[in-house]
């Protein structure tokens, strides 16, 4: 049984799917054998370890630990916090690299955060513990594209920009394994920076049950699940619905602190939809199951942009095929690596409303073909399990010199 800490700079429990994915990553190795000890943010009103699992719709296991490392006041800078957050973090992780072999000394640090890792490499000489690197993007060429993501940010000066990629590389070299969720992303990373033989695609998973899972459709039912941000597409997909007049579109995400709820609820009405469309901001992952069953056919409409023809894998993918629902999803070349058209689902252009609702009405006119999508789907997803997932860490880990 090996010992593996998984550092990360972020507040726990979280309503992000990085959080969604870290939590499940931990949890699978956990029940697999391997003990885990995953350091998160501490502060006041945090809620306790079994209430924190039970947002993911996870049970407390025991080879689990959750440790909460103290944060500045919220008063203090967002800078300081960040700064004084990660010091504690890699100093927390040193103590624990100083405790003897056989005793619970790590075998690996595991993170996919880019500051933690930085951290962990400079401190890699007194700790001696190997760092294997999730990475999930580049960050210079996020950088670069960030403003196209976010119209309200500004383009990015080309020297941080070029600071950004020596960075990158760096850490791309200096990290004792690395793991990505496309082959797309590895392709990148070998044309960016050269080839490593130590360069992992270990793919994101999903929670499988036994037996056929819960589904009590209703009519013509769409669903959308995720942050509602412009450059996840949501737009794209309730410009469609104009397109399909017998169908109904059930969005569940997006926070009531940000503005992107109220950004699609305007759309909608503006363009004469509002009547089928139902929002439900954000619920805990835990809870998503029952509304993935009112779901006819599911859609991730994801535009085309660097993020997402590399760099994205989406959770909300592996889940409707878990659930047993027909997907659509844009056609890009990291999402080619698990849909097929025709076979297991059905690709659509990227940012194109009306190519989208011909996919979607193709799936809601016809059911047979919309059921044998789904079939073929939920037999693939078997592949991506998290449970798949904790294997292949635990033999990267094992393969570490």
């Amino acid at each position: 049984m090996a010992h593996i800490v998984y550092p990360v700079n972020l507040r726990f429990p979280m309503e992000r799917a990085n959080s969604i994915q870290i939590i499940q990553t931990c949890h699978a190795l956990a029940r697999a054998g391997d003990r885990v000890t995953l350091l998160v943010r501490g502060g006041k009103g945090r809620i306790g370890e079994v209430e924190s699992l039970a947002f993911y719709g996870l049970n407390p296991h025991r080879n689990l630990s959750i440790v909460r490392l103290p944060v500045l006041p919220p008063a203090a800078p967002a800078k300081a916090r960040n700064r004084g957050f990660l010091a504690t973090l890699g100093l927390s992780c040193l103590r624990r690299a100083l405790i003897p072999a056989g005793q619970g000394r790590p075998a690996a640090f595991l993170a996919r955060d880019e500051g933690v890792v930085r951290g962990l490499l400079a401190l890699r000489s007194l700790h001696r513990v190997p760092v294997v690197f999730e990475m999930h993007h580049i960050s210079h060429l996020f950088l670069a594209i960030r403003h196209e993501m976010y119209p309200d940010s500004p383009p990015v000066p080309e020297a941080q920009i070029e600071r950004q990629k020596s960075i990158d590389e760096r850490l791309y070299r200096g990290a004792d394994a690395v793991v990505c969720v496309t082959e797309a992303l590895r392709e990148m990373l070998i044309e960016t920076f050269g080839d490593r033989p130590d360069l992992h695609v270990v793919r994101n998973g999903v929670h499988l049950i036994e037996g056929e899972p819960r589904r009590d459709p209703e009519p013509a039912t769409i669903i959308y699940v995720g942050q509602l941000y412009a450059w996840k597409g949501v737009d794209t997909i309730v410009r469609a619905v104009t397109r399909l007049p017998e169908a109904k579109l059930l969005i569940v995400g997006g926070l009531p602190f940000e503005p992107d709820l109220a950004r699609l609820e305007a759309l909608a009405g503006a363009i004469g939809v509002a009547d089928r469309v139902e929002f439900r901001p954000f619920v805990p992952h835990g809870e998503l199951a029952a509304y993935m069953a009112r779901a006819t056919v599911t859609a991730v409409p994801l535009p085309d942009s660097v993020y997402s023809r590399y760099f994205t894998s989406p959770l909300k993918i592996f889940e409707a095929m878990a659930a047993g629902i027909p997907v659509v999803v844009s056609d890009l070349p990291a999402i080619r690596e698990v849909i097929r058209d025709g076979d297991n689902g059905r690709l659509a252009p990227p940012g194109d409303p009306e190519a989208l609702a011909d996919a979607l009405r193709a799936l809601l006119a016809d059911p047979a073909l919309a059921a044998a999508l789904a079939a073929r789907a939920r037999k693939d997803v078997e592949s991506y399990s998290w449970e798949r997932r904790a294997a292949r860490l635990r033999e990267i880990v094992e393969g570490l010199p």
